[in-house]
């Protein structure tokens, strides 16, 4: 479900009142109206940070590029498309019918949200902060973003709210395969990785793990080959264990703690989860002891999650049926880290 921003919240209240953003010292000198809401802005940042302004913002079509009678430099407007499920801004004199309410009317979304994607969006392009309220919103501002070709700044800008934005870190679990492609937009390797680590489960869900409904094949490769690298460091663990049961003089009494521990990792009638009984074999007294099995057993139940700020750990609490060691490096990311404009 989206939910607007508080800022963007009360600003509805006062239609009328236009949404200043100055930056890098500037004063406004551009404004473009979203569906009735204005938004007084400074054009060297929208050059600066949207190849879509940059392109467009003085091409020789848009001039003259004032309104009669405007204090701005630039006037742009709202237009919907066609059948109603999209818009973009205009020249204030390439709008046929300049008429707001008709406007607003035709547009078949929820305009409410849109304004507030714009100006989540307008705050990353003038250098200011922003509240990723959940999943929806981050969704609707990177697809803005795209389209005003402003990926980059938003990028950036996403990194620097997701520490502060617990909302949207809590939506990651169950949205972790949408936001996943938003991450791929943005090539927010944070949010990519964050994301990954909870796509890869549940492990032993009969549905197969979160990733297998992403529709984006090349997510999908990327996702599938960290999560095999894993089930490969998983079965190494696993014959370790059974290695362990095999020794002459400490064999029997290790597998019949690890039988035990099986048992205790489905108390309170439980299913038995592959992470949790692994959480539970590293509490048996013969292998804690031993610094291979503990090395081995550390790398395997790590936790990969940086934005989350508990306790999360794997095979425990509500991560039972969660590995969250999954990795990837930064060139198998499905992007070139070292490009700067896309």
């Amino acid at each position: 479900m989206f939910s607007v921003p508080e800022s963007s919240r009360k600003r509805a209240k006062r239609e009328s009142q236009p949404i200043v953003l100055q930056g890098y010292g500037l004063k406004p000198d551009t404004q473009l109206e979203v569906f009735g809401q204005e938004f007084h802005v400074v054009s060297s940042a929208l050059k600066m940070h949207s190849a879509f302004f940059a392109k467009f913002l003085d091409s020789a079509d848009k001039m003259p590029a004032v309104a009669p009678n405007s204090k701005f430099k630039y006037n742009w407007v709202t237009k919907v498309d066609a059948d109603g499920t999209g818009w973009g801004l205009v020249h204030w004199e390439s709008l046929e019918n300049s008429k707001a309410p008709d406007i607003i009317t035709k547009f078949s979304g929820k305009t409410t949200h849109e304004v507030a994607a714009f100006e989540s969006l307008m705050h990353a392009i003038h250098g200011w902060a922003i509240a990723i309220s959940d999943q929806a919103h981050l969704h609707l501002v990177t697809q803005l973003a795209d389209y005003y070709r402003a990926l980059p700044i938003l990028s950036l800008t996403v990194s620097a709210a997701l520490p502060t934005n617990p909302g949207m870190t809590a939506a990651i679990p169950q949205h972790c395969c949408s936001i996943l492609e938003d991450a791929y937009k943005l090539r927010n390797a944070t949010l990519f990785r964050e994301c990954l680590v909870y796509a890869c489960g549940p492990w032993d869900s009969p549905a197969g793990p979160q990733y297998m409904t992403l529709q984006n094949t090349k997510l999908k490769f990327v996702v599938e080959r960290a999560y095999h690298r894993f089930n490969t460091s998983l079965l190494q663990f696993q014959t370790l264990l059974l290695k362990k049961t095999a020794e002459t003089l400490i064999g029997p009494s290790v597998g019949l703690e690890l039988m035990m521990e099986v048992g205790k990792s489905v108390e309170g009638g439980k299913d038995f989860h592959l992470p949790a009984y692994f959480r539970q074999a590293t509490k048996v007294s013969d292998l804690a002891s031993c610094q291979v099995v503990k090395e081995s057993a550390d790398r395997l139940l790590k936790s990969c999650l940086t934005l989350d700020q508990g306790a999360a750990r794997s095979g425990y609490g509500d991560f039972r049926n969660f590995f969250l060691g999954f990795e990837i490096s930064d060139d198998d990311l499905p992007w070139d880290v070292n490009e700067r404009h896309w």
